[in-house]
């Protein structure tokens, strides 16, 4: 596959049309993003809807956007499903929010940037609930089933977490970048678990961020329940169990943390909360 910068190029260059690049990337998310659990959601009319602004710019007729300031002009690029993006559902990995999804009414700060760099957002990649396991195994299926991230090198293995589903994508090839996020450290061990790459600022953005969820009510109380509910289901990880139970070396991580640290992590989640 092309690189992201090969892409954009071919595209400026109007060798290829951002709507013929993004509608081979909604196939293939279609077909393989099942298989691996890339995508929490994919959003064709939203992505060709930006496809065809990005052709308009080439072309000239873009409302005045000059494609010389388009450095990811047309290509595919999914955010992953703890951003917010205007229209889309957002379940951030909960099986709360999977079964009463917030809808935001306005893009977050780094999903603007994306979009005025010229992507076209295929849909939102799997996370574990609100980001939290190092494993991306999310109770979000029929009945609340785990509908796990692999590497598709083998699908018996999980693509890590947060970033699983993110991994995922770019390693089955169905995109060749997609967005991803860390709280604790650089975005690397997720891409590295499926087999690809990551990279991180290792810095907070100053952009605009959690506007939508910080005024909404209902995301406070979603929050709640399913910080309880995390607390009751962190088990799984890669190697990917039936039913996912954790296996191998990372086996009890959570339980062998010290009480100390455990009270600072409900501490900072209720500083966050609110």
């Amino acid at each position: 596959m092309e690189t992201a910068l090969e892409i954009a190029a071919a595209v400026r260059r109007r060798e290829v049309s951002a709507v013929e690049v993004t509608t081979a990337a909604l196939e293939r998310a279609e077909r393989v993003g099942p298989v691996v659990g890339a995508f929490a959601e994919v959003t064709p009319e939203l992505a060709l809807g930006q496809a065809r602004a990005v052709d308009e710019a080439v072309a000239g007729g873009g409302g005045g956007v000059d494609a010389a300031n388009l450095p990811l002009a047309g290509v595919p690029l999914p955010v992953k499903d703890l951003n917010q993006v205007a229209g889309v559902p957002l379940r951030a990995g909960s099986r709360v929010l999977a079964a009463q999804p917030l809808v935001p009414e306005v893009d977050d700060g780094t999903v603007t940037r994306l979009r005025e760099a010229g992507t076209s957002m295929i849909g939102k990649t799997a996370t574990p609930e609100f980001g939290f396991p190092p494993y991306t195994e999310p109770r979000t299926g029929p009945g609340g089933e785990i509908v796990a991230a692999r590497t598709p090198w083998d699908l018996r293995r999980g693509a890590g977490g947060s970033s699983g589903g993110a991994a995922a994508a770019v390693a089955a090839g169905i995109v060749s970048v997609a967005h991803a996020s860390d709280g604790g450290g650089p975005s690397g061990s997720r891409p590295r678990a499926a087999g690809s790459s990551g990279s991180s600022r290792r810095a907070v953005s100053s952009a605009p961020g959690r506007g939508a969820w910080r005024a909404t009510g209902s995301r406070r109380r979603a929050w709640s329940r399913a910080r309880c509910s995390t607390r009751r289901s962190r088990s799984g990880c890669w190697p990917t169990g039936g039913r996912g139970t954790r296996r191998g070396p990372n086996r009890g991580i959570f339980s062998r943390r010290p009480v100390q640290a455990r009270r600072a992590t409900s501490r900072a989640a209720c500083a966050w909360e609110c």
